[in-house]
């Protein structure tokens, strides 16, 4: 689904809310040393070395565009909505299948046991990237979905906009990545967590 016209704030706007510096950097000389692993191919293009940044901005976005709503709990729910005759046009929603999941958690322990988002985390974010010029309101979105099937019944069903599941597979991955991080830890070698999770405790004891 193409993006929405008309006024109002879109992903990249947002995205330059929530990093208006952009996703690399980084305070403090520890976490500069970090971003320089990763290729800066633009200001926002790369995502985040740390979960947590991803895990805020994620949280946000679905907050500020209501997406919460049309998120599908039930793993096996069908991921295409169009005309039934009981209920008329389904409005679009997220659903994570079980394979999704799995992939997710995946994700999210690779993130935890190396230090950096693995290929499926960075992935996903690029997908939000490139839809930095979509409009957030997801009612418009829902609207022309709607509109659509009463005009031709017969068409077929929808998928969601990219962006909406890529928003969700993100948020469960850094959250499951952030696990433990807010402990005052001693070291690396004491407690065997993880680079950021170290990091997150220094930022903690400085705020």
């Amino acid at each position: 689904m193409s993006s929405i016209g008309g006024k109002g704030a879109t992903v990249g706007q947002i995205l330059q809310t929530v990093f208006p510096a952009g996703t690399q950097a980084l305070d403090g000389e520890s976490l500069h040393e970090i971003s320089q692993n990763n290729a800066q191919t633009g200001a926002w293009e790369t995502i985040p070395v740390l979960p947590y940044d991803v895990f805020a901005f994620c949280a946000h976005l679905i907050q500020v565009t209501g997406l919460m709503g049309f998120f599908e709990p039930n793993p096996q729910a069908s991921e295409t909505f169009g005309i039934t005759k009981s209920k008329g046009v389904e409005p679009l929603k997220v659903v994570l299948k079980p394979a999704k999941r799995r992939k997710c958690a995946a994700a999210s322990k690779k993130w935890r046991k190396t230090g950096a988002p693995d290929k499926h985390a960075i992935s996903l974010w690029r997908v939000i990237h490139d839809s930095s010029s979509y409009f957030i309101r997801i009612k418009e979105y829902q609207k022309v979905h709607s509109d659509a099937f009463e005009a031709d019944p017969k068409q077929p069903k929808r998928r969601v906009p990219a962006w909406w599941q890529a928003v969700f597979e993100l948020l469960i991955i850094a959250d499951e990545a952030c696990d433990g991080i807010g402990h005052f830890y001693t070291s690396l070698e004491d407690t065997g967590n993880t680079v950021f999770e170290e990091l997150a405790s220094i930022r903690i004891r400085k705020s």
